[in-house]
Formats: structure tokens, sequence, C-alpha cells
């Protein structure tokens, strides 16, 4: 019954403390309660001996969380089970027991005077005897095993036995100390571990797979960086190669344009004399002077336009030049601002043509200012360019986020691209469409797509002939891009 009583007790404990049954305070609770009730089977009964059993479990538990608190090995619970719950077995004879049952003649009191005597008594004999026997061995040969026995465990070390899982850990622990992934766990056939040890191959397998290819990649990427390098260092000359012919070709340019402009400003002064001779001779005919007074001005105007153009080739030329060497620095510009200021700029050609421009809210961008200058003025003034002067013209401005990147648009009503020359666009020195009369030399776009793609962005447009055209320009979001001169 003690034992019954012992158990029921575990097993209640394990719900009010856990809340769960628990194996472990079940069956100690059982060794409990028996050990309680042991010294005093024969004179204890009834209330008393549930008593005892349940106090011996409560005793046990209580010595079972002094021993963990101490840090005192104990990994079966035998001091809290037999010597705890057995000092109170012993104990509880005089407190629960018959007295006349026990026949020693003793008052109740001096009963338990006399049992806890015994108490006193076995554990001075049990800690005396012991603790000397205990301290002669020691001396001569200790008990304590190693800790590498401990580490391996004394099944191995004391009987040479071996399991599956101590090999399994022993490999485990060789490839976490050495890094020596070439050696692989022993596989025991049609066994759990065997199976278990089996994967972890497989694993390990898989591993050295992946660090020799890892070791490939790092090979093939070490060498493209030596290759991009290469190439980077022959992008760079390439480059100031580019500057230095693009800087000599504009002096060798400038240099005879200023000669040709000199002798044309000689030809003029003579030309106008030569003008001024004829309207003053008697000799000349009416269709003399009218064609001198016709051919001088408009010849003279056309070396002036052939020298201007030969001019603004040079300075392009240079400005690209400069452009390639310039640090690309991006700040935050507030776009709504900005664009219109470059409206304002045009104000006076924009009246003239009566163009209606149209700016809708614009998002503001993380970018380099005289590239944002350099590429919407270039698109502002191509659009009142190509307007067509048979309807007023309309110009609209819109922006708007996407994740990566910032969009704007220019958007005109004017003449439009015709489908067979939309190729022609973006090269360098190529016009497009059918209106000869139209000022320019087709270096503008080039040039400006150039500087947004530079920084990986892009232009591109949709046109209609007749209908109209819109450029978009896309700048990538960015707060940390600085390009260097290439």
């Amino acid at each position: 019954m003690g034992g019954s009583i012992g158990g029921v007790t575990g097993y209640f404990l394990g719900i009010l403390l856990g809340r769960r049954g628990d194996i472990e305070l079940i069956l100690n609770g059982t060794l409990a309660g028996l050990v309680a009730i042991t010294a005093g089977a024969n004179v204890i009964n009834g209330l008393g001996m549930v008593v005892t059993a349940i106090v011996g479990v409560l005793v046990y538990v209580t010595v079972s969380e002094l021993l963990i608190r101490f840090k005192i090995d104990d990994v079966v619970n035998a001091i809290p089970v037999h010597l705890g719950a057995g000092i109170w077995g012993t104990l509880a004879i005089g407190i629960f027991g018959n007295i006349d049952l026990i026949g020693t003649g003793l008052s109740r009191l001096d009963q338990i005077a006399v049992q806890l005597l015994g108490i006193a008594v076995c554990a001075v004999w049990t800690f005396s005897t012991v603790y000397g026997f205990m301290w002669v061995l020691n001396t001569v040969r200790s008990l304590r095993v190693s800790e590498e026995d401990e580490n391996i465990g004394l099944n191995i070390s004391e009987h040479r036995a071996r399991t599956d899982l101590v090999d399994l850990l022993d490999v485990m622990q060789h490839q976490a100390v050495n890094r020596d992934f070439n050696v692989r766990a022993n596989v025991e056939p049609f066994t759990q571990l065997g199976r278990v040890a089996n994967y972890y191959n497989l694993v390990i397998d898989s591993l050295e797979d992946a660090q020799q290819a890892l070791v490939l990649t790092n090979e093939d990427l070490e060498y493209k960086v030596e290759e991009v390098e290469r190439a980077n260092k022959k992008i760079s000359m390439a480059n100031e190669q580019i500057k230095s012919f693009a800087n000599i070709l504009s002096h060798d340019l400038r240099t005879p344009i200023t000669s040709v402009q000199a002798l044309i400003d000689e030809v003029r002064y003579e030309l106008e004399e030569i003008q001024t001779v004829i309207e003053a001779s008697t000799n000349a005919t009416p269709n003399t002077r009218e064609a001198v007074n016709e051919f001088i001005p408009e010849t003279l105007a056309m070396i002036d336009s052939a020298i201007g153009q030969m001019d603004l080739l040079t300075r392009q030329i240079l400005t690209v030049a400069k452009d390639e060497a310039r640090t690309y620095t991006p700040v935050e510009i507030h776009m709504q601002e900005r664009m219109q200021a470059m409206v304002n700029a045009q104000a006076g050609v924009l009246h003239e043509k009566g163009v209606e421009v149209t700016i809708d809210p614009l998002p503001d961008v993380y970018a380099d200012e005289v590239m944002v200058q350099q590429v919407f003025t270039n698109l502002i003034s191509n659009a009142i360019k190509y307007l067509d002067p048979e309807r007023p013209g309309q110009i609209v401005i819109s922006g708007y986020d996407k994740p990566n990147e910032t969009i704007f648009t220019v958007q005109d009503n004017g003449l439009g691209i015709p489908d067979s020359q939309a190729e022609r666009v973006f090269q360098l020195f190529r016009r497009v469409g059918k209106h000869a009369n139209i000022e320019g030399n087709g270096f503008g776009l080039f040039y400006i797509r150039n500087m947004v793609q530079r920084i990986d962005g892009d232009i591109w447009f949709e046109s209609k002939e007749g209908i109209g055209t819109r450029f978009y320009v896309s700048l990538p979001k960015t707060s940390e891009r600085v390009l260097s001169p290439m």
C-alpha cells in the first residue's frame, strides 16, 4: 500500500509541477513510498501509513532539488529515495506507530527520541566507516575515472564495447576538430544508426562536392576579375587616347577654321568693294547689279554657316572629351523646380512660337546636376524645334517612380519621326525627318543618351509621324553612386 500511494503521489506531483505525468516521479515515488513504510510496516497502518508514504515522496523530491542546487551528482536519485525517505520512515515509527505493537514500554515522545538517536547513530557509523574505507582505498588506487574515460564512456574504456552511436560521434568529433572530411562514418547495415551514418556520409560527400565547386568558382572568379581589370586598363588607355585625340583634333580643326575665317573676312571685304564698284559703275547693267547684290550676300552667308557648323562640331567634340573626364557626383535634385527653371530659360522662343508647356508633378531624384541639365534642356529644345508650325504647339513633361528607377517623359505634338528613320535617332551625326530648314547636326541625342547610359539609365522614344513624339528618360534610384572618370 505504501508503494502504491507513493506512485500515485508521484503522478499527481508531476501534474502539479510540470502539467504532465512524469514517469521518473511515478517510479521514484513508488520506491520512496516503499522505503518510507519499510521500517514501520508492522506497526503503522491506516491513515498513518498513507501520510508516511506521501511525506516520503515529498522528502524525496525536496532532497533531490537540494542536490541539484548544491551540484551534488546523483544520477539515479539514490540519496533522496533511500536516505531521505529512509530517515523519514524511521522517524515515522515514533509518530504514527502503534505503541502497544512496538512493545518498548516507552511513551510516544520517548519513542520519537529513540528513533532520532537511532538515526544519529546510523549516520555517524555509516559516514565514519565508509569514509575511512574509501580514504584508504583512494590512497592505494583512485576510484575516480579519467576525464577521457568519462567522455568516451566506461563501457568502452573498461570493457572495449563499441556502439554505432559512439563510432558516429567519434567521426563527427574528428571532422569538427581536424577539419578533415576525408574520414567517413562506419555504416552498420540494417540498423537505424546505420541509416543515419549513411545519410551523414552523403551529406559530407555533397559538402565536399560543393567545396570543390566553390574552389573552382573562386578560381574562375579571380580569373574574371583579372580579365575585368585588364579590360578596364585597356578602356582607360583608350579613353585617354580618345580624349587626347579629341583635343588634338579640335585644336587642329579650330586652327584652320580660324584661318579660313580670317580669309573669309578678307574675301568679304573685297567682295563688298567689288559690289560698291559695280553699284557705282555706269557701265553695269541692272541684271549685273541684281546678280551681284544677291550672289555676294548669299555666298557669304553660306560660308559663314558652314564655318559656324564646323566650329560647333569642334566645340561639341571637346565637350564630350571633357564630360568623359568629369566625375559624376549625384545630389538630391528637386525636379519640379529644376524643370520649371529649364522651361523658363526657353520662355522667349516659347512665347514667340505660342507653345504651351505643362509640367505635371515630378518626383525628386538623386543624380548628377550637370547631366540632368544637359539631358532635359536638349529634349525640351528638340521638342520646340520639331513642333508643327501649322498648329498650336503643346509640350507635356511628366514623371513617376518605379521600384528601381524614376521615369521622366517629354511629350510634344510636333512633326513626329517616320518609322523608316527611327533607328537613326540616336546615331551620331544622323538627322531624321524631312525638314531641312530645321537646324541641327545629329549630335545632341547621341551625346545625352551616352551620358545617361553611363549611370545605368537609358533614353528611348515613341513617335508617330504627324502626331508627335514622346521621349522617356530612365534614371536609376541610388544614393551612393559616384562615377569615376572612365
